[in-house]
């Protein structure tokens, strides 16, 4: 079975490590088209073929293909031009999402009912996004277990500070979005705080190619994913692989769904709040002995519950099915009332009472320093002053 995979960016790497699971552990032959390889600047992921570059290979790849997967929202006729456009209309397509719809639309209700209706299987990763496509099929955003940038590492000398490791990718306060947020602001606060007390150093890991990210990910002892919306990334599931205690806030509908999707009992996220990250964190700096233990644990996991070589067959089982059984994506999974209560409502009313306390906390901080600010003016008119 051959399956082209068609995206507009790199969309963080996810298609890349799609396509070569499907090459190295299944019979499926995938290749991937990337319309713009550098959307990200310098934060550059591995390339297969580029529009612009391989324009004629890449119209050869989509004509063979037996499958067009299509990676987010986007129309091929619109981006890779008619021919593409007249191709793919003519073949079973299959499209993933890699964010929630209102990423491209907004708020527009009539476009949203108009793409949820839209009759092309779906899939989704089986992040917070799934909540928002009960109509899409969940799979895992894979990572190359056997990549070794990916493998567990032990290179740390004894004597040395221990590492934090964090790779944000957008600046957004933790209260300013519900998910296009990993906390910035009050996560670089929480960091700083520990590397100016000389109990650790951090490395805070942005706008880099991809393998300089996991090889300074890799020399670290702890690493953040992301503590505020209750969702992982593809971030803490690099820092399992690599055998490292990973911090990151997963909400009850996150965990159920990993664990459906995996088979597992148990995660092994050192699953926290931003608000109560800094006294673990210290208790895990303190510990060496701690951090290698959970991070072995970490590195099992994966290799036992996420390995790529498994879980890849999640895609192969969609393409048959797209060929083979295409009804069975007209199935929507758990819906209703009580579905939207437990999957999107209550845990949007967590995050607003954590939100009022969050923003109450950094009035009250901003306050404190202010006083502190004009104390110390006064302070030093009054010595000129009394110099006079």
């Amino acid at each position: 079975m051959r399956v082209v995979h068609l995206c507009l960016t790199p969309v963080a790497g996810s298609p890349w490590n799609t396509v070569t699971a499907l090459n190295e552990h299944s019979d499926v032959e995938a290749r991937l088209i990337v319309l713009n390889p550098t959307a990200y600047g310098s934060r550059t992921f591995p390339n297969d073929l580029v529009w612009e570059n391989d324009c004629d290979e890449s119209l050869a790849v989509i004509a063979a293909a037996d499958v067009v997967h299509l990676h987010q929202w986007f129309e091929p006729a619109a981006w890779f031009g008619p021919e593409v456009g007249a191709i793919c209309a003519q073949k079973p397509c299959i499209r993933q999402f890699h964010s929630q719809l209102a990423h491209f639309i907004g708020d527009d209700s009539a476009a949203l009912e108009r793409l949820l209706a839209d009759p092309m299987p779906h899939l989704v990763i089986a992040q917070f996004h799934e909540r928002y496509h009960l109509q899409a099929r969940v799979v895992p955003n894979l990572i190359p277990l056997s990549d070794p940038l990916l493998s567990a590492s032990t290179n740390r000398e004894r004597d040395k500070l221990p590492c934090i490791s964090w790779s944000p990718t957008v600046h957004e306060s933790a209260w300013e979005s519900r998910w296009a947020t990993k906390g910035y602001p009050e996560t670089l606060r929480m960091l700083d705080n520990l590397s100016e007390e000389r109990c650790c150093t951090v490395d805070v890991i942005e706008n880099v190619p991809r393998d300089e990210c996991l090889r300074r990910k890799g020399s670290s002892d702890i690493v953040v994913d992301e503590l505020v919306t209750g969702s992982y990334h593809l971030s803490g599931l690099e820092g399992l692989a690599q055998g490292k205690p990973v911090l990151g806030w997963l909400d009850e509908r996150s965990q159920t769904v990993l664990r459906e999707l995996t088979g597992a009992g148990s995660l092994p996220w050192v699953n926290v709040h931003l608000e109560d990250a800094e006294k673990v964190i210290r208790v895990l700096l303190a510990d060496r002995e701690l951090r290698e233990v959970i991070g072995t644990e970490s590195r099992l996991w994966m290799e036992r519950w996420y390995n790529d070589r498994v879980m890849v067959q999640h895609y192969v089982q969609a393409y048959r099915d797209l060929l083979e059984r295409p009804d069975l994506f007209s199935r929507v999974r758990k819906s209703g009332r009580l579905a939207h209560w437990q999957n999107i409502q209550l845990p949007d009313l967590i995050w607003d009472a954590r939100r009022e306390r969050g923003l109450a906390t950094q009035k009250q901080a901003w306050s404190q320093k202010a006083r502190e600010t004009w104390d110390a003016i006064k302070w030093k008119s009054r010595g000129k002053n009394l110099d006079r």
